[in-house]
């Protein structure tokens, strides 16, 4: 069993002998190499400073603050006018 156990970023352990990466319920996941790519180059700028957890918690923001305003977009567009 790993240490770290459900944590909002746990799914990202790639480690022990049953790790959360692989496990079956994650199998659609995708994104993992955002999210490391994410993570090296912040820890260049601010070392032991930022979490995974950080990065996916502002990524799930941005997600929805983008998927917001397209919807905005095409409920002002479908309007007629």
């Amino acid at each position: 069993m790993s240490p770290i156990s459900g944590c909002d970023s746990s799914i990202l352990i790639n480690s022990g002998k049953n790790p959360e990466k692989s496990a079956l319920a994650h199998a659609g996941v995708k994104g993992f190499d955002v999210i490391e790519s994410a993570k090296s180059r912040l820890e260049v700028v601010c070392q032991g400073l930022i979490s995974y957890s950080d990065i996916i918690a502002l990524a799930a923001r941005d997600a929805i603050s983008l998927v917001s305003r397209i919807i905005a977009i095409q409920l002002y567009y479908s309007i007629d006018k």
